[in-house]
C-alpha cells in the first residue's frame, strides 16, 4: 500500500493507494545501489561508483556513474548489481569517455532474470547483429568514466 502525503494550505492530506485506470499502484520505491563494472571477471571500478533507482509499479529505471581504469584487463564489459532483477529485457543509453575513435554505437541491455547490464556494439559498419562490447572499444586510460540509464519491467 502506498501512502502519499501533501501539504495544502497548511493542512496535510494523506491518500492511501493510487488508482491508475483499472490497476492500483502498489509499489513505489527509490534508493541507491552499488554498480560494479567489470571487464571479463575483473572489477575495474575506481573511486566510489554511484547508482540510483526508482521503481514505480512494474517499471524500474536505474542510473549509474562509474570511474574506472581499463588498464590491461581483457574481456567483455558489464555492470553488475542491479537492485531489482528484470522479468522482461530492457535497453538504455550510456556515455563512455575514452571510447576508441570510430567505434560503433553502444547499446546496453538488462536481461530477464539477471542483475547484470551487458554492453553491445554493432560488429562493423555494415553489421546487423550486436556483439558483446569488449575491452578493445575502450582506450587504456587511467581517467575513464561511464554514465548510463536503463529502464526495464518487473512483471
Amino acid at each position: 500500500m502506498v501512502t502519499i502525503s501533501t501539504v495544502l494550505s497548511g493542512k496535510t492530506a494523506t491518500f492511501s493507494g493510487i488508482n491508475v485506470g483499472e490497476d492500483d499502484l502498489t509499489v513505489y520505491d527509490e534508493g541507491t545501489w552499488t554498480p560494479v563494472m567489470k571487464i571479463g571477471a575483473t572489477t575495474i571500478s575506481t573511486g566510489t561508483p554511484v547508482g540510483k533507482y526508482i521503481q514505480i509499479g512494474k517499471q524500474v529505471t536505474v542510473w549509474f556513474s562509474i570511474s574506472f581504469n581499463r588498464g590491461t584487463n581483457v574481456g567483455n564489459v558489464t555492470v553488475e548489481g542491479l537492485p531489482v532483477a528484470p522479468t522482461m529485457n530492457g535497453q538504455g543509453t550510456v556515455i563512455l569517455n575514452d571510447y576508441v575513435d570510430g567505434s560503433p554505437p553502444i547499446v546496453i541491455q538488462a536481461s530477464s532474470g539477471d542483475t547484470v547490464i551487458r554492453f553491445y556494439v554493432l560488429p562493423d559498419a555494415t553489421g546487423t547483429q550486436l556483439a558483446s562490447m569488449s575491452d578493445t572499444e575502450i582506450a587504456a586510460s587511467t581517467a575513464t568514466s561511464i554514465q548510463g540509464t536503463i529502464t526495464y519491467s518487473v512483471i
